[in-house]
């Protein structure tokens, strides 16, 4: 949308902002947000869309923190350098975006989505059952989430996460897959 990169501009006024992601519509319905933050537990690797799938008529216009972007963001320059960029070893696809936002908190910073810029999405996320588009993102999504849990959990809370948590994702993957 037109001055979305001014709007998000204006979020960096916050010297603890580090990253600014804009709210993704869906292309075939420009007024339905499809991708709008989520929120991570860290714990148990579960993550919840926040304002997915509402209108954007429905929000505050304010911007508001979130755990992760993903698609269209914003990130400061020296972060970026001093985080030394995406982490394409581990995650070449697929919790890439996840992880570099896991880092930013890390280092004390606030990652923000900016209702008020809004790009549009080709998306399918119409559905909370996931789509694995390609063979390849159902094979990452499991790898990545693995090794994502490993990277920002203790090693007695990663054990813990492969006994109770990782389970409850195969399962769940495996019935998507037979469900798609």
């Amino acid at each position: 949308e037109k001055n979305a990169i001014n709007k998000m501009l204006a979020c960096f006024e916050d010297k603890s902002v580090g990253i600014v992601g804009m709210m993704a519509c869906y292309h075939d319905k420009p007024t339905k947000i499809a991708d709008g933050g989520s929120h991570r537990s860290y714990f148990s690797g579960f993550t919840k869309g926040i304002n997915t799938n509402k209108y954007v008529s429905e929000i505050d216009t304010d911007p508001y923190e979130v755990c992760e972007v993903a698609n269209a963001f914003m990130i400061k320059l020296g972060l970026l350098l001093h985080l030394e960029g995406f982490d394409t070893y581990r995650f070449p696809t697929e919790l890439d975006e996840a992880d570099l936002c896991a880092r930013t908190h890390k280092l004390g910073y606030k990652v923000l989505m900016c209702p008020m810029a809004v790009c549009y999405h080709h998306s399918i996320t119409y559905s909370h059952i996931p789509d694995f588009r390609r063979p390849k993102n159902a094979y990452y999504m499991g790898r990545n989430r693995l090794l994502f849990q490993k990277k920002h959990l203790s090693a007695e809370w990663y054990e813990f996460y492969l006994i109770v948590f990782m389970p409850i994702f195969v399962i769940s993957y495996t019935l998507c897959l037979l469900y798609r």
